[in-house]
C-alpha cells in the first residue's frame, strides 16, 4: 500500500488493517483492530467484485473539519456559519 494511513481518530492506535465484506469481496474498508471503529465502505474496483479499491486509504484518512469551539463544520447549520464572523 502506497498512502499512509492516519491513526485511528477514535483511540490513536496505529494498528490497522484493511478488511472486506462478500464473496468476492464487494466492499473494502480500513479497520482499527484495537477499538474495532471500522472507516467507510468503499465498492470494489471491479464490479463482480474482488478487487481491491485504492480509495480506501483516502476514505480513511478523511477527517471532518471542525472549528475551535468544538462543532463539525458537517453538522454545523448556515444560521449558526454566519455567526461565526
Amino acid at each position: 500500500m502506497s498512502a499512509e494511513l492516519k491513526p485511528c481518530p477514535f483511540c490513536a492506535s496505529n494498528n490497522l488493517s484493511i478488511s472486506y465484506r462478500g464473496q468476492p469481496a464487494r466492499d473494502f474498508f480500513i479497520g482499527c483492530n484495537s477499538c474495532g471503529a471500522c472507516g467507510p465502505a468503499v465498492p470494489s474496483a471491479n464490479p463482480a467484485g474482488g478487487a481491491y479499491n485504492p480509495e480506501t486509504v483516502p476514505s480513511w484518512n478523511r477527517r471532518p473539519t471542525v472549528y475551535q469551539d468544538g462543532e463539525n463544520a458537517a453538522t454545523s447549520s448556515a444560521d449558526n456559519q454566519g455567526e461565526r464572523g
